[in-house]
């Protein structure tokens, strides 16, 4: 699963294909998913990863009880640049990533993203399940505008573009405009990220 190579691919595909003949094979992952130690985040979010893969609809309850859980409060003594939370919100975003992969041919699973996005308290995986939802579901942009609180709705325009359409101009006079500009609220950031440093 995580071989960088050829060969590592095809190896990792060849076990899929045997995994989706066996019957038991989603159920069983799942199963092992739901009872990892919880301070094994590798392993936890391999499972996850694993299991999307399969999208097999027997994953929908493990996952959607990834996403749901309570992501942990920010440590103010953790100051490295990957914190307990950081790993917490990693293994939550692949679960809501499980779902949006289910959901293009199952509606429970759908509906299991909008209950993520009413629940889950955390703003960056709330947003994480919204593109999920528009992925799959592009025409169910108002009811998330209903659902979403307002300072969320900005979410419902995040678009997925290829990088060679993104077109930056760089303007060397325009460095010293930027230095001025006020740093962002980080209560503002809504993405699964890992701080480094005193800043964060």
């Amino acid at each position: 699963m995580n071989a960088a190579d050829a060969e590592g691919e095809l190896a990792y595909v060849r076990v899929l294909e045997l995994l989706r003949k066996t019957e038991e094979a989603a159920s069983t992952i799942a199963r092992v998913a739901s009872i990892a130690p919880a301070e094994d985040i590798s392993l936890r979010w391999s499972l996850l990863y694993l299991l999307a893969d399969l999208e097999e609809a027997r994953g929908l309850d493990v996952f959607l009880a990834t996403a749901l859980e309570a992501v942990p409060a920010r440590s103010r003594e953790n100051r490295g640049c990957e914190s307990a939370r950081d790993g917490e919100i990693l293994v939550r975003t692949m679960a809501i990533e499980g779902l949006g992969r289910l959901a293009s041919s199952d509606k429970h699973a759908l509906h299991a993203l909008f209950e993520v996005i009413e629940r889950q308290a955390e703003p960056a995986l709330r947003i994480e399940a919204v593109k999920a939802v528009l992925s799959v579901a592009p025409d169910q942009v108002d009811r998330l505008r209903e659902i979403l609180p307002e300072d969320l709705r900005f979410a419902v325009d995040i678009k997925k573009v290829r990088a060679e359409v993104l077109d930056v101009d760089f303007d060397s006079k325009a460095v010293d405009k930027v230095r001025r500009t006020p740093s962002l609220d980080k209560t503002a950031i809504t993405t699964p990220q890992s701080g480094c440093g005193p800043c964060c």
